[in-house]
């Protein structure tokens, strides 16, 4: 009567990656569906963002608010901006988020629904 030995497995990697923005801690969700809605958005998000009328002040500050909750999680522009109450500062957080999740998104191999699309296109046609 041998007893059976359990098997362990270590997962070191996690779908969950601190951040820190000043004073302020959160964390970046990395899952599958995450990196997915992000990858998909994130383009689109960002041109509409480009396309507020810039003295308009209350627009410019919903599109950040709508880009910075995609990115971190629902209600963090609100905790952001009351520390850091400057559309400035929120701006320069922005591009180094926008920064840090792209090379986060690569980095694990997730692409957008556009370029699998355009993968499996020449991969079609280039087997001729």
């Amino acid at each position: 009567n041998k007893k059976t030995k359990n098997m362990k497995i270590d997962i070191k990697q996690t779908t969950k990656v601190p951040l820190q923005i000043g004073t302020l801690n959160f964390e970046l969700d990395f899952s599958d569906d995450k990196l997915i809605n992000l990858a998909d958005n994130f383009n689109g998000v960002m041109n509409s963002l480009s396309e507020v009328d810039s003295k308009d002040f209350e627009a410019v500050k919903q599109g950040m608010k709508t880009v910075v909750d995609m990115f971190i999680e629902e209600g963090a522009f609100e905790v952001i901006y009351k520390e850091y109450p400057s559309i400035t500062i929120v701006t320069e957080i922005i591009e180094k988020l926008a920064v840090g999740i792209t090379e986060e998104i690569k980095k694990r191999g997730v692409k957008s629904k556009e370029v699998v699309a355009v993968e499996a296109y020449l991969k079609k046609n280039n087997k001729k």
